[in-house]
Formats: C-alpha cells, sequence, structure tokens
C-alpha cells in the first residue's frame, strides 16, 4: 500500500510539472508563431537595390574611405551655427539688460 501512495504522491509532483512544461511550450510556441508572422510579413517588402559601384576611386576617394570627411563638416557646420546662435543671444541679452 505504500508503494501506491509513493506512486500516487510522485504523480501528483510530476502533474505540476507536466503543467509547467505545458505552459512554457504553448509560450514557445506564441512566440515562434509571432516571428514566423514578422518573417512572413518581410518577406513582403521589396528588395532593396544594390549600392552603385564608384566608378573609378581617385585619391579624393581614398581620403574619405580613411578619413569620414561628410562627417568632419557636418559637425564644423553644426558647431559653426551654434556659435553663431550663441553671439545672437548675447547681442539679444545685452539689449535686454540695457533696458
Amino acid at each position: 500500500m505504500l508503494s501506491f501512495l509513493e506512486k500516487i504522491a510522485h504523480t501528483v509532483a510530476a502533474f505540476g510539472q507536466l503543467v509547467l512544461y505545458g505552459i512554457v511550450s504553448a509560450v514557445n510556441l506564441v512566440i515562434a508563431a509571432i516571428g514566423g508572422f514578422i518573417g512572413f510579413l518581410l518577406g513582403l517588402l521589396p528588395q532593396l537595390p544594390d549600392v552603385p559601384d564608384n566608378p573609378a576611386p581617385d585619391a579624393v576617394g581614398w581620403i574619405a574611405w580613411f578619413i569620414p570627411v561628410t562627417l568632419i563638416l557636418a559637425t564644423a557646420a553644426g558647431l559653426l551655427v551654434a556659435y553663431v546662435l550663441l553671439l545672437v543671444w548675447r547681442i539679444a541679452l545685452r539689449w535686454v539688460k540695457a533696458l
């Protein structure tokens, strides 16, 4: 009789683990379905064209490849705009102070 009760206890303990396994499996299936749906939606998008080749890399092209010239110019332009705005702000504040 004791072995029968042990089997029942093990079954009850295993039932909780089976329920947990079922919940985890269901959540994994939902996540996989969402991923498959997103993959399907991305598959409907048109393909992007290839980047055009550089016709003839000259010295400027090689320099631009090593040194980010566009980033340097954009940063310098942004700093120049910020400095001009600072000067305009200082002039406006001096006028307000004079009043």
